[in-house]
């Protein structure tokens, strides 16, 4: 129980840390990009990527794989996801999201979002922490 009593405080820590971040608009969209996100990371830019695979799988009529439950793991499922995407877009399948797969994400999600809140939502919040090279829309 005491174990339990530590991560619960832990977790109130890192929530109110981020919701203060937030309210000072240095939150986590704000972070730069990591310049890989690979298998076995664990962090906000691979929330976001399982995000934006999740949004992508829906947008591309299943065409590419989703990433499962958005828990923050760089595990198989996301690791599926990732390759799927890749063979979609012709490259050449590593399953680690470099610049030019996270651009892949970015621009599929950007040119296929017609009025679906939650894709806006993760093009302005989350695709500043996926390797990239351009933002969509342009800032």
């Amino acid at each position: 129980m005491r174990s339990f009593g530590r991560r619960a405080g832990a977790i109130l820590i890192a929530l109110a840390i981020t919701a203060g971040l937030i309210a000072a608009g240095a939150g986590p969209a704000k972070a730069a990009a990591p310049s890989t996100i690979q298998y076995g990371d664990r962090n906000w830019s691979v929330v976001c990527l399982q995000q934006g695979l999740n949004y992508f799988a829906w947008t591309s009529g299943g065409k590419v794989r989703p990433a499962g439950n958005v828990d923050g793991i760089f595990g198989q499922q996301t690791l599926g996801a990732v390759r799927s995407l890749q063979v979609y877009n012709g490259r050449r399948v590593t399953g680690v999201v470099d610049r030019t797969t996270g651009e892949d994400l970015a621009k599929g999600l950007w040119y296929t979002q017609g009025n679906a809140q939650n894709i806006k939502d993760w093009l302005t919040y989350c695709q500043h922490t996926i390797p990239r090279y351009h933002n969509y829309p342009a800032t």
